[in-house]
């Protein structure tokens, strides 16, 4: 089993910090897969790491820039950080991406 695959199973079952730690040496080591970055940033949501997650998850627009979802998810980050401006910013363009 891959690395990448060891730590979504991992973050599916609820090891945040093995998962993250895997996570951090693959991009150590020069993985620059998307999903390692994702899910990283899932992570830092689910331990109160927001502004992380939001740089995290403006790396991975940078990389995939026609994702509504990716959008939708640094929306409901800025909205947590209570920053409503940006937050709607970014759902106004996963809407515009994918208007269903």
């Amino acid at each position: 089993m891959s690395k990448i695959n060891e730590a979504r199973l991992l973050l599916e079952n609820g090891n945040l910090e093995k998962a993250e730690a895997i996570y951090r040496t693959l991009i150590k080591s020069g993985e620059n897969d998307i999903a390692i970055y994702s899910n990283l940033a899932i992570i830092c949501g689910k331990t109160n790491r927001n502004d992380e997650k939001i740089k995290l998850l403006k790396y991975v627009i940078s990389k995939e820039p026609n994702n509504s979802i990716l959008y939708n998810n640094l929306g409901n980050a800025f909205a947590k950080n209570k920053s409503f401006k940006q937050s709607i910013k970014y759902f106004k363009k996963a809407i515009e991406i994918n208007p269903d």
